[in-house]
């Protein structure tokens, strides 16, 4: 597959995403795909002391000129995400996307 072709499925395909980097920068509204990732035997709410907490993670790819780094925040659908992990992914020579994981931020369900 080609750094173009990337490129263009983000563009056609893509959710619109608004990443705010490291807390201070002003939100930038991006393209990215977004899917749950499921894992076998893992609860998507645990017990914590004031209630469920969500367990739950989602698979970000998104544009290769706008990197996402641990620490940053996403909003998706009305509902906001931590980037947890994220590294840049390269076809050859080129960045083609970045891949990261999300976990929710915010208040805890109870």
């Amino acid at each position: 597959m080609r750094v173009e072709t990337i490129s263009a499925l983000l563009d056609r395909y893509g959710q619109c995403v608004t990443l705010y980097r490291g807390g201070v920068e002003a939100g930038r509204e991006v393209r990215a795909f977004l899917q749950p990732l499921r894992e076998a035997g893992r609860e998507q709410a645990r017990p914590s002391p004031l209630g469920l907490r969500r367990e739950d993670r989602y698979l970000m790819l998104g544009e290769p000129d706008v990197p996402a780094a641990p620490g940053d925040r996403v909003v998706w659908r009305e509902s906001g995400y931590e980037v947890r992990t994220a590294h840049p992914i390269y076809l050859g020579e080129r960045l083609s996307h970045w891949w990261a994981v999300l976990a929710p931020w915010g208040k805890e369900e109870t």
